[in-house]
């Protein structure tokens, strides 16, 4: 049976951590499994494999590059692009919009919550729950995506209050933290990986408060591939 795919290569191009692509692998794993592409890669902007030497060793006719970036700000805008141009089939990219935008993304975290929530007994309805991104005020889109999908769980009417905070722009998490008016408080963070931020910067405003929980970044969650692939079927209009 072919491949729904079967002359596409598909390129999953994450920020990069430790020098590598992170958690972008275990997705590459499962898609190759799936077996829908001629290739799947993964690739970073920062580190290796580059963006552009990955681009470069595919041999399927298309490519579609799907960024595993949790929002659509200057790496998206302006890295990316910038890697992209130094390869020589950059011609044959379709380029896909960042994994983190996808409206799913709301469901995700959603359930993710609920479920650090059943292990310890607190009610939803009782819970304020934080997503945690990094932001920036040097760059007003690094926080859309964070602010879109709180207002979309929170309209869902699933928790008390659903919030976005941010690493380093306000609401800062530690605030939001302090000033809820429920008895509980949950957070997913908005990170590809458990790196730096994604674990320890955005976990330590919970450390503190015995009423909150931080469930970690969605990044490595399996869960997270279906998305991958719906950005790379989307940008090749399938």
């Amino acid at each position: 049976m072919a491949r729904p795919f079967e002359d596409v290569a598909l390129v999953l191009c994450s920020h990069g951590i430790a020098g590598g692509p992170g958690a972008a692998d275990g997705h590459v794993q499962r898609l190759r499994a799936a077996g829908a592409f001629a290739e799947i890669a993964a690739a970073c902007l920062n580190g290796s494999p580059a963006l552009a030497a990955t681009v470069d060793a595919t041999t399927a006719a298309r490519i579609v590059l799907v960024p595993f970036l949790m929002a659509a700000g200057r790496a998206f805008n302006l890295v990316l692009p910038e890697r992209l141009a130094a390869a020589r089939r950059r011609d044959a990219v379709r380029l896909a919009a960042p994994v983190g935008t996808h409206p799913d993304i709301a469901l995700l975290a959603a359930a993710v919550a609920e479920e650090a929530l059943a292990r310890r007994g607190w009610p939803s309805d009782e819970t304020l729950l934080l997503l945690v991104a990094h932001g920036t005020t040097r760059d007003p889109q690094s926080g859309v995506a964070a602010r879109d999908h709180a207002r979309t769980i929170g309209a869902a009417g699933r928790f008390a209050s659903v919030e976005a905070g941010f690493l380093d722009e306000p609401p800062a998490i530690a605030d939001l933290l302090a000033g809820r008016r429920v008895a509980h408080a949950v957070g997913i963070g908005l990170f590809a990986d458990a790196g730096p931020h994604g674990s320890d910067d955005a976990a330590a405003p919970f450390a503190a408060d015995p009423a909150a929980v931080y469930a970690g970044p969605l990044g490595p969650d399996p869960r997270l591939t279906a998305i991958v692939l719906a950005r790379a079927i989307e940008a090749l209009g399938g």
